[in-house]
């Protein structure tokens, strides 16, 4: 990659490996994120990159493919751009439209940070997943309709956590402070055990922050 960019004459920074707080950093930092991720020739693929909800919880729009998981995390028009793995004119198009539209840019990623406070906040997750289990030891046959009816209220919830947040949503560098999407206190779940599986140490940078 870094001759093919080099070839190519772009401005091109390939940071590998960094560590979260790194990793953070470079993303409170850009404007957008791309992560047009594409099944390998082995047929292998990704689930969703955390990468993707680590941006969209600070604000920050995505471009990416729809590959996977991500369509459950991007949603196009809403909270980013997508577009069909390897479609390299519309994905330059994407990007282009992001970096040159700063009101889109904001609106989307201000969507972003709402849609993942409310899908994929960790506390609120378990406490959906303890009931549907609650409901399945207890013999409820309509057990998923219980966990839907439970998700409005929690998208109230998600939303006044997120206005909270809007002020500061825009790229002020406080990426720590920003990440509530990604929290991993257990709440009032305390009767099973919450495990955040984000790896230690060091991560790679699935993605590009522009």
């Amino acid at each position: 990659m870094r001759e093919r960019a080099r070839a190519r004459g772009l401005d091109a920074t390939f940071l590998g490996a960094r560590e979260p707080a790194a990793v953070r950093h470079h993303l409170a930092r850009s404007r957008i994120l791309a992560a047009p991720s594409k099944t390998a020739p082995n047929g292998d693929a990704e689930g969703l990159p955390t990468t993707i909800l680590e941006a969209a919880s600070i604000g920050r729009p995505i471009v990416a493919t729809y590959h996977s998981g991500i369509p459950e995390a991007v949603v196009h028009g809403e909270t980013g751009l997508l577009c069909a793995e390897g479609d390299r004119a519309a994905l330059a198009a994407h990007l282009r439209r992001l970096l040159t539209d700063e009101p889109l840019r904001e609106r989307l990623g201000r969507q972003a940070r709402h849609h993942v406070a409310n899908h994929f906040d960790l506390t609120r997750q378990t406490r959906l997943l303890e009931r549907l289990y609650d409901a399945v030891a207890a013999g409820d046959s309509d057990a998923n309709a219980a966990g839907d009816a439970d998700t409005a209220g929690d998208a109230d919830t998600a939303g006044d956590a997120d206005t909270a947040g809007d002020a500061d949503t825009a790229g002020d560098g406080d990426a720590d402070g920003d990440r509530r999407a990604l929290r991993t206190a257990p709440g009032a779940a305390q009767r099973r055990r919450v495990v955040d599986h984000r790896p230690a140490g060091h991560q790679q940078i699935r993605g590009a922050g522009l």
